[in-house]
């Protein structure tokens, strides 16, 4: 008895050992994330459950019950996704349960915004028959690690769950039977997880795998969801884990099989996989050599990190191979071998295994300071130069690229050319004004944040070394502030804020460029219905318009004598001959077309007799007048020439003022000689021969200007998080073929209403200038004006504001239900509460703030309005992480009536965010401009699920946690009696 005890106690503890080493075979079915109880009602036919998920998920809404009813998947708009039906039938309850949504799958790992996240069920009866349903999400969930085999036998109305196990990062390989899948694999921290899928050679008899798998870089520890859809009804399942060998920089590798090894003829799968730690502000050049048996690019491969993905690209065969990494911190290196052998013959088979050489070389960047030049060398053995620049502010960085000698290298990226290194990510900047790119020669400026940039240099293949001019300049944005001003008052001169671009010098361009400048401003979630002018100021751009001359001929005519006296030079100059007729005139030329005279009087006229004229066509003289925008400062009561003053004119106005070229004088036309010069003629002649002769000290022209450029100016937002900011456009324009000359008083351009009205999470804005294509005209010897370069800074006049012309208030809403859906409202029984009266003659827009009931955010709402006395132009409502305006008249879940002056609404949606913006652009119908809008909103207190992953359970671990607790339980018992009989030895 008590050797059968001992036997017996033994053998139990080795089973219990058994069982507890064994590997868990997942063989569990459904598993139910939550669920939830509606009840429909004569009164209420309709009911609907929220399907809010806080971390990733796959799964199948399950509907069970007795009654009939119709069933949808709705967005939070109630765009139905999925849909079924149970007819009114005695054997209604056969039919369930019923599954929709069998493809729908929840993310919610990477801060993504809860309107995009949130689902709705709705119940609704089709028969007078009414009663309970149950809604459940669930799965068929499964757990998977290394060296695990499961076996999952697929319910075509439940989608499956596979969490594989990682304990370890490397690569992670899936076996499974001779089925098709289509996967989706999330990883822990819910990123998108790509992976490779492959198959081994068929069996040598009929014609099926050795084996299909799928693979996968893992950078994280924990849980990978994984679920696929196939045609089979049963998915075998393997978990294999490679580790991975470490590759550092400059060490080749040789790997693979040897030639004349015995697994030339025994031929095994093998799969091949690296890692090597990788520094973002670096490149790489590796060489990739096969001796035999090229995989092939399908199955070569780099695994690498990004913000949001796991992804991969290809691995490529060669020298001097570039990878320009992408984020992260490592990468896996993965050369696969699903074609390890191919059927020579009948029973031979020949081996496909490969031999190859693998080299990394790590490229170390380094530093350009801002404001140098520095000559780019890469050689062929080189093969890639990188540098980076750190900013410590926001503002413009400006590159220029410039070719030099026989042949320059490639840029590595794109436009704007450079990356911006952030944490284990890389982000490309967005707000940026590409000035030129011609023949290898690229100038762009960037508007940066606060960060580190880098960016590199290729070889092209070039027999020799590749030179390439690298400068950099750096301008700090200005800070400036939004004012609040009436859009029925003119902007004035002190709310604008001058900004300076600053011209842009040797640049390989013909045309000129300025340096880019940007202006940062502070905003909130009311910054909305801002408006921005951007003023081009002749005046405060001297240094290009405020030009003197000195006149090149001055000369007077008599008309008595039909004789030219040369004047030019001299300290006094007088107007007419003493005792001269009608007809004496004064002519003043210039090489340069010229916008004005200052005339400095010596002696003034004593009577109006004199009038200014031009020369056109090169043989009449033309007076000026009010259309040429002809201003005379020396014109008092009784005529010109009676005080100092300037004469100004619009040289663009005048008809074929050119310029005239002689060498001798023309009397008929009373022209002078210009002695074989191209000059610009004015003159003031004498209509009375009894004025007295008027003397000038001096002349003083203005040179005629006129400058032509592009302007582009972006606005946008800081859309990085605290600490790390990252500029994106908003609104961006561009104006080509601006045209400014000294006689125009000033040039704008802008847009007065972007109607940004969901400004709800920035912090920062700001306002982006550039100017390019920037030439002026040369009239000095051409009468259209010859293009050149422009290369001056330029100053330009900013505002930003935004229109006071806007109200707001805020609606609470209560817990009471509304009483029937919007398709039955009966707009006179609705309970409105909350009234908002304005008089819309004075407001543009108005506001109110829709915010929910305690505990009420994602219940289905319903949304009422009534508008009095007023024409609807548009009414929106904002979510507050949305970019994007929902029109009430496309909602496609609304009831609309529009009958004169009353203008009804009801629309139907999930709350899933923590308040609505409504916005109405109304104009008044009444004299008195007063426009009522009559509001309700309400919950209808359906019943809501919110996942969290803290209630998720397994099925089988209460299956495993039974046999478990029984099998510790078990052995605790036997080890227990074991010890008890051994004291009686």
């Amino acid at each position: 008895m008590k050797l059968k005890t001992k036997h017996f106690t033994r053998l139990m503890l080795v089973t219990v050992l058994i069982f507890l080493c064994m590997p868990i075979m997942a063989s569990a079915k459904e598993h139910s994330y939550d669920s939830a109880s509606v009840t429909t009602s004569n009164s209420n036919p309709y009911s609907k459950v929220a399907i809010t998920p806080q971390s990733s998920m796959f799964a199948t809404v399950q509907l069970s019950g007795n009654k009939p009813g119709t069933f949808a998947l709705q967005t939070w708009q109630g765009a139905n996704l999925d849909t079924a039906n149970v007819p009114d039938v005695l054997e209604a309850d056969l039919y369930y349960p019923i599954n929709i949504g069998t493809d729908i799958s929840y993310y919610n790992g990477l801060g993504l915004s809860p309107e995009w996240n949130t689902y709705y069920v709705n119940v609704a009866n089709n028969s007078a028959k009414f009663g309970e349903y149950d809604v459940d999400l669930i799965t068929d969930r499964y757990k998977i690690g290394n060296g695990d085999s499961i076996e999952i036998q697929l319910d075509s109305g439940v989608i499956p769950e596979v969490d594989i196990i990682v304990e370890r990062q490397g690569i992670y390989q899936i076996w499974h039977n001779d089925v098709g899948l289509t996967l989706t694999i999330i990883s822990p921290s819910g990123k998108s997880v790509s992976a490779r899928q492959a198959q081994l050679p068929d069996h040598q008899f009929g014609g099926t795998t050795l084996g299909r798998y799928f693979y996968f870089a893992a950078f994280e520890i924990g849980k990978y969801k994984t679920t696929f859809t196939t045609g089979a009804s049963t998915v075998n399942l393997r978990c294999e884990y490679f580790k991975a060998k470490t590759i550092r920089s400059g060490a080749s590798i040789s790997d693979g099989i040897e030639p004349g090894s015995s697994e030339i003829l025994n031929p095994e799968y093998q799969k091949f996989v690296y890692e090597m730690n990788i520094d973002l502000l670096n490149y790489y050049v590796y060489s990739l050599n096969f001796d035999f048996n090229d995989p092939g690019v399908n199955d070569r491969r780099i695994f690498y990190e990004t913000a949001s993905a796991s992804s991969t690209t290809a691995l490529n065969t060669g020298d001097n191979q570039l990878y320009s990494p992408l984020g992260g911190s490592k990468i896996y290196i993965v050369i696969d071998t699903p074609d390890y052998f191919t059927w020579a013959s009948p029973g031979v088979a020949e081996s496909g295994v490969p031999k190859f050489t693998l080299e990394f070389n790590e490229i170390k960047s380094d530093r350009v300071d801002f404001g140098e030049t520095e000559m780019i060398v890469v050689s062929q053995q080189d093969y890639v130069v990188s540098r980076f620049i750190k900013t410590r502010k926001p503002g413009i960085v400006s590159l220029q690229f410039e070719s030099v000698g026989p042949s320059s290298p490639n840029l590595i990226h794109g436009v704007p050319y450079i990356q911006e290194i952030v944490d284990d990510q890389i982000l490309t900047p967005q707000v940026y004004d590409p000035i030129y790119a011609t023949g290898g020669n690229y100038s762009i400026n960037i508007l940066l944040s606060k960060g580190t940039y880098k960016f590199g240099f290729s070889h092209t293949g070039y027999l020799g070394n590749e030179y390439l001019r690298l400068t950099t300049a750096f301008t700090e944005a200005d800070e400036t502030s939004v004012i609040v001003r009436d859009p029925a008052v003119p902007l004035t001169s002190g709310q604008f804020q001058d900004i300076r671009l600053t011209g842009w010098s040797n640049m390989p361009d013909p045309d000129g460029a300025t340096h880019g400048n940007a202006f940062t401003l502070n905003v909130d979630e009311n910054f909305r219905d801002y408006g921005y002018n951007i003023t081009f100021d002749p005046a405060k751009n001297g240094q290009i318009f405020n030009v003197d001359l000195v006149p090149n001929l001055e000369v007077l005519f008599d008309d008595t004598t039909n004789v030219f006296v040369d004047h030019t030079g001299n300290a006094s100059l007088p107007i007419k001959t003493t005792g001269g007729t009608v007809g004496d005139a004064f002519i003043i030329g210039s090489y340069d077309k010229f916008s004005s005279v200052q005339v400095s009087l010596g002696t003034a006229s004593d009577t109006d007799a004199f009038v200014w004229q031009y020369l056109s066509s090169g043989t009449t003289w033309v007076n000026f007048d009010s259309g040429d925008n002809f201003i005379d400062g020396t014109l008092t009561g009784s005529g010109s020439l009676q005080q100092s003053g300037l004469i100004s004119w619009d040289p663009a106005a005048l008809t074929n003022w050119n310029y005239e070229t002689s060498t001798s004088d023309d009397v008929g036309n009373e022209i002078p000689s210009t002695d074989d010069r191209n000059l610009y003629l004015v003159r003031v002649v004498c209509n009375n021969s009894a004025a007295s002769v008027p003397t000038v000290n001096n002349f003083s022209l203005k040179k005629y200007v006129r400058i032509d450029f592009d302007v582009y100016n972006e606005f946008g937002y800081d859309v990085g998080p605290l600490g790390d900011p990252y500029f994106d456009e908003f609104s961006s324009m561009t104006v080509t073929n601006v045209i400014v000359d000294n006689v125009d008083t000033s040039y704008s351009v802008g847009n007065p209403a972007l109607g940004l009205n969901y400004n709800f999470n920035y912090e920062t804005a700001f306002l982006f200038l550039s100017t390019n294509d920037m030439e002026f005209r040369n009239y000095n010897g051409s009468n259209t004006g010859v293009l050149e370069e422009l290369t001056a800074d330029i100053v330009f006049s900013v505002s930003i504001y935004r229109n006071n012309d806007w109200i707001q208030q805020e609606y609470r809403l209560g817990k009471d239900a509304p009483t029937t859906h919007s398709a039955d409202v009966n707009y006179t029984t609705v309970p409105y509460g909350h009234t908002l009266v304005y008089n819309a003659s004075d407001v543009n827009l108005a506001y109110v703030k829709l915010i929910p009931a305690r505990n009420h955010q994602f219940d289905w709402t319903q949304i009422t309005m009534q508008v009095t006395n007023g024409t609807v132009n548009n009414v929106f409502y904002y979510l507050p992480w949305s970019l994007e305006n929902y029109a009430i008249r496309s909602d496609s879940l609304y009831d609309y009536t529009y009958t004169g002056s009353l203008e009804q609404h009801s629309l139907e949606l999930g709350f899933v965010t923590e308040y609505i913006l409504m916005e109405f652009d109304i104009n008044p119908t009444e004299l008195d401009g007063i426009v009522t809008v009559e509001l309700y909103a309400g919950h209808f207190g359906y019943e809501m699920i919110t996942f969290k992953v803290s209630g998720f359970v397994w099925t089988w671990y209460y299956t495993v946690g039974a046999v478990g607790l029984a099998a510790i339980v078990g052995g605790v018992v036997a080890f227990f009696l074991l010890r008890k009989k051994k004291r009686g030895y």
